[in-house]
């Protein structure tokens, strides 16, 4: 879930120059300020300033320019052609498949 959510505010930094907010991405703070502070210790972004600060530790951030690096980019650019290849895969497999139990169709129309 966290590599999903990695690739989606990666791919909103890179083509809106915006960082996706905590209620687009329907995460809590605890899962918002770990996933960007796995980003950062990636060397994924930069502009980004993560920490636990108060006695329940809890994340606080700021942004100052954010910006994906040329790691990021990559990252994001390997795991975007994944995702086609197995798109791929799926769409030329044969529209039947058997198993031991059953027989299934699977009708392709796109």
């Amino acid at each position: 879930m966290k590599k999903k959510l990695i690739l989606k505010i990666l791919d909103e930094l890179d083509k809106n120059n915006k960082i996706s907010s905590k209620e687009e991405l329907g995460i809590d703070e605890e899962q918002y300020g770990q996933i960007f502070d796995i980003m950062l210790e990636s060397h994924l972004i930069t502009g980004v300033d993560v920490k636990r600060v108060g006695i329940e530790e809890k994340y606080c951030m700021s942004e100052i320019h954010p910006k994906i690096t040329l790691s990021g980019l990559e990252y994001l650019e390997r795991n975007a052609r994944n995702c086609n290849n197995i798109v791929e895969i799926i769409n030329n497999r044969p529209g039947e498949m058997v198993t031991d139990k059953n027989s299934f169709n699977i009708n392709r129309t796109y």
